[in-house]
């Protein structure tokens, strides 16, 4: 059976070969040569089968030959006014710009989106610029192939580069944005194989959020749906290919399951990347999982309710304090715990055990109740093996104090299926709440708030004063039954706290002897 013709990633043809560098080490052309030469093909092609193509292939051909970092400080000077004068233009209508103009603004202001670290304007500038080439390209015919690659650059700008909340806070182009990804992650070349990459899923899971946020309901099941019977189709078409193999790895990756993929819209979440043993992708059944689990089934939750009032009257206190002065700025309340595009400034976090490690200042001047109650706690013990690099620990496990300004939106996010996260309320203002997939609640001081960190949440504060919970990300408990019952499983794991395997296993099993199990009971 003949391989199918795929197009080369940036990456991969970026790292084939050498291209020309400078003494300062730019690469005097950072999409790769053979990604130029590829594209050049293409426009030549275009170009000699006449027509309107011709209009807009020579000029793009001339953008790509170009080398995209300048070979000196004139060329820098001289492409910074090129930005200037571009941006107004712009300003003044992008359709009166050539298809040259819009490229050579596309690749100035990737180069300072880059060179500009947490610079919101820059980033847009960039994806704008993107847009811009693309709705040209659009306009003047360009075939597919061409788009392609506009249409991958704007799934990278947007998706990678830009912060999320900013993204989803700007309507106008988010919308822009969504049109573009639609048609691109629905195109054959992306659908085809994307469960074949943890990366792919992931942003078809990203996008299908974009559409939510939207209100573009039936649009992201239209895709969803897509998604499904393509891989559905793939998958059939290589378990009739035994000599393939692209199967076998597709398989061992965790293709075969397309990453833990969840196919219901209404409990869409975060899909596994290579890190997880494969033979265990199914091991949570997310589709079934409850929005919220009710406390009393879940030892960890009645452990930190039985002990709440010891925990809020030592914790609630530090959420009125700027500064605790612990040290180094990560042992404060700061944005380093947090991913900071969800809610950049107004969401901050104490750490009190990252990484299989507590953080000593903190447990010992300002939680030491709170740290001592959790330390032996099982469900935090231990960290996953990677499956594709078995000496590197993957710690899921931490625990932490969060606080969260008024008038702040933590948007729509997933994180990881083999988690759960517990909120106890320590300030719990009015106005604030968790949505986690279509059931909302509200924290109560001294009452725990648990639910799977892989399902699709957001947080919305709109009341006065600050919010504050103790947030313990542990196991889930499906993770701590196969822990117990599987020695193949367990085996994927090691114990960053020292307790040895089989002690582990005897606190696990000792916690399902006193406490029944870990069944999660249905969502009030």
């Amino acid at each position: 059976m003949s391989p199918r013709r795929r197009h080369p990633s940036r990456r991969q043809l970026a790292d084939h070969g050498s291209s020309p560098t400078r003494k300062d080490g730019c690469h005097c052309i950072s999409l790769g040569s053979a990604l130029r030469a590829s594209l050049l093909i293409l426009l030549a092609s275009a170009s000699l089968a006449g027509g309107a193509a011709t209009v807009w292939a020579l000029p793009f051909a001339s953008f790509l030959w170009h080398p995209r970092c300048p070979r000196d400080a004139a060329d820098t000077a001289l492409d910074s006014r090129s930005l200037q004068e571009l941006t107004v233009g712009r300003e003044a209508g992008e359709e009166r710009m050539s298809l040259q103009e819009l490229a050579m603004a596309m690749t100035i202001s990737e180069r300072l989106a880059h060179s500009s670290t947490q610079n919101l304007s820059a980033s847009k500038d960039w994806l704008e610029s993107i847009l811009a080439v693309d709705a040209k390209l659009v306009v003047q015919g360009a075939p597919h192939d061409i788009r392609a690659f506009t249409m991958s650059e704007v799934r990278r700008a947007a998706l990678k580069h830009m912060p999320w909340n900013s993204l989803l806070n700007d309507r106008r182009l988010l919308k822009k944005v969504a049109t573009v990804l639609v048609e691109h992650m629905t195109s054959n070349a992306v659908m085809r194989d994307c469960c074949m990459s943890e990366t792919c899923v992931y942003d078809q899971v990203t996008v299908l959020m974009i559409l939510e946020e939207l209100g573009l309901v039936k649009v992201a099941s239209s895709l969803l749906y897509a998604f499904r019977e393509t891989w559905k189709e793939s998958s059939s078409v290589r378990g009739k290919d035994t000599t393939s193999d692209v199967a076998d790895v597709g398989i061992r990756r965790g293709a075969g399951d397309c990453h833990g993929m969840v196919w219901h819209l209404d409990r869409l979440a975060a899909p596994l990347d290579q890190n997880y043993p494969v033979d265990y992708v199914d091991l949570v059944d997310v589709a079934s999982s409850p929005a919220f689990w009710n406390p009393l089934d879940l030892p960890l939750a009645r452990h930190l309710e039985h002990h709440s009032k010891e925990i809020v009257a030592e914790l609630a206190p530090l959420c009125g304090r700027e500064e605790l002065s612990l040290g180094s700025s990560a042992d404060n309340f700061g944005p380093e715990k947090v991913v900071q595009g969800l809610a950049y400034g107004s969401w901050t976090s104490l750490p009190l055990f990252d990484g299989g490690v507590w953080n000593a200042s903190a447990c010992d001047a300002v939680a030491p109740v709170t740290c001592s109650l959790l330390r032996d706690r099982p469900e935090l013990q231990g960290a996953m093996l990677s499956a594709v690099k078995p000496d590197t620990a993957v710690q899921l496990t931490f625990v932490s104090v969060y606080r969260l300004r008024p008038e702040s939106h933590i948007r729509r996010h997933v994180g990881s299926q083999w988690r759960i996260n517990t909120h106890l309320g320590l300030v719990t203002p009015q106005g604030a709440h968790i949505r986690v997939w279509n059931e909302s609640r509200s924290w109560q001081v001294g009452r725990a708030l648990t639910f799977l960190d892989a399902a699709e949440h957001e947080v919305i504060h709109g009341g006065d004063g600050d919010r504050c919970v103790l947030n313990v990300v542990s196991w889930h408990p499906d993770v701590m039954q196969q822990l117990h019952f599987d020695p193949v499983f367990a085996a994927h794991f090691t114990n960053i706290g020292g307790l040895e395997p089989a002690e582990e296993s005897h606190i696990m099993s000792r916690e399902l002897e006193v406490h029944g199990g870990f069944e999660a009971a249905p969502s009030q």
